[in-house]
C-alpha cells in the first residue's frame, strides 16, 4: 500500500510541476515575443535570486533599472513578490498614505531611453484599490517619461482615486488631459495595452487602450477605448523611466503589483495583441507534451509496482 501511495505522490508532484512550469512559461512566451521585435525599446520581467537580473532590461538594449526612494521611503522596501498565477516574481513598490512624495519603486538609471512617436504599451500588472496620498491629487503612475523638455509628456498609464477614471493616460501638452480607460477590479491581475501614434501634421496622437482581466479567465482582447482628439503635442524623445512611480523616483508611487512591462516603439495590430494575450492564458491549457509524457511515466510506475505486490 504505501508502495503505491508514493508512486501517486510522485505522479501529484509531477502534476503540480508542469502546472507550475505552464504558468511560469505563459509570461515567458509573452516576453519572448516582445523580444523578437527589433522595436523593442525595454522589458523587465523582475525574475532572478538579485537585483542583478530582477532590474535588468531583457531587451538587450542595455536599460537596466534602480532602486529609488523618497521622503519616509528606503530602497530595501521593493519587494518581489508571487507574479500572475501565483508564480514568478513581480515588482512591488512600497507607498505611504500620508505623503504623496513618500515611497520606494524603480526607474531607470538612463536618462536617455528612446521613446518612439509610435508605441505599444504592455504590463501585467494587479492594483490595489487606490488610496490618493495626502498632498496630492494626481494619483500614481504606472509607466512615465517625460522625452521633451517642456510639456512634452509620456504618462503611458496613471493610476487614479476618481471612480469614473481609475486608470488613464496623459500624452503631450497637457496634464489635465485623463481620459477615463478602465475601471478595474481591485486585485485581479490584467493584460493593459496602449497603442499611440503622435501625427505632427495634426499635431494630434491617436491612442487605443485594450485590456483583459485574467483573474477572471478573459481570453479576448477588449478595445476599452479609441482617442484622436485629446493629446496634442509631441510625446517621443529620450527619457528616464519610471516603473511604478514618477519618472525620477520622487514621487507618487504605485499602489500594486508589476510581473511584466515592456515599451515597442512600434504600433502592433489587434492580432499580434491578441497573440501574446493567447500566450498569457495558456495556465489554462493542457499539459503540454512533456509534461504528459511524464504524468504517463508516473502513472506507469505505480502501475507496475501494484503489479509486483
Amino acid at each position: 500500500m504505501s508502495f503505491r501511495l508514493g508512486a501517486w505522490a510522485a505522479a501529484l508532484a509531477i502534476l503540480v510541476s508542469g502546472a507550475s512550469q505552464r504558468a511560469n512559461a505563459a509570461v515567458a512566451d509573452l516576453e519572448a515575443m516582445q523580444q523578437a521585435n527589433a522595436n523593442l525599446a525595454f522589458q523587465y520581467g523582475f525574475e532572478g535570486a538579485d537585483d542583478s537580473t530582477r532590474l535588468a532590461d531583457s531587451s538587450g538594449n542595455g536599460y537596466g533599472l534602480q532602486r529609488t526612494a523618497a521622503g519616509t521611503g528606503d530602497p530595501g522596501d521593493v519587494q518581489f513578490v508571487p507574479g500572475w498565477g501565483g508564480v514568478g516574481q513581480a515588482y512591488q513598490p512600497s507607498f505611504d498614505t500620508s505623503a504623496y512624495n513618500s515611497g520606494a519603486g524603480l526607474n531607470t538609471i538612463s536618462t536617455a531611453v528612446p521613446v518612439g512617436a509610435a508605441v505599444t504599451v504592455e504590463l501585467v500588472v494587479q492594483l490595489d484599490g487606490f488610496v490618493q496620498p495626502t498632498g496630492s491629487t494626481t494619483g500614481a503612475y504606472l509607466l512615465s517619461a517625460r522625452p521633451q523638455p517642456g510639456n512634452g509628456r509620456a504618462y503611458f498609464f496613471r493610476q487614479m482615486n476618481d471612480t469614473s477614471v481609475r486608470v488613464t493616460t496623459t500624452l503631450g501638452n497637457t496634464f489635465g488631459d485623463v481620459p477615463p480607460v478602465l475601471d478595474y477590479t481591485a486585485d485581479d491581475w490584467y493584460y493593459l495595452v496602449l497603442t499611440a501614434e503622435y501625427d505632427s501634421g495634426a499635431n494630434q496622437t491617436t491612442a487605443n487602450w485594450y485590456a483583459a482581466d485574467l483573474s477572471a479567465g478573459e481570453t479576448t482582447l477588449t478595445l476599452l477605448a479609441t482617442d484622436n482628439t485629446t493629446f496634442q503635442g509631441l510625446f517621443d524623445g529620450d527619457s528616464q523611466i519610471g516603473v511604478g512611480n514618477f519618472l525620477n523616483g520622487t514621487q507618487e508611487f504605485m499602489q500594486g503589483r508589476m510581473d511584466s512591462v515592456a515599451l515597442t516603439n512600434e504600433v502592433l495590430s489587434v492580432n499580434d495583441l491578441q497573440g501574446r494575450l493567447d500566450a498569457l492564458n495558456r495556465p489554462g491549457q493542457v499539459p503540454e507534451p512533456a509534461t504528459c509524457g511524464l504524468l504517463a511515466l508516473a502513472g506507469g510506475l505505480a502501475l507496475a509496482i501494484r503489479r509486483r505486490r
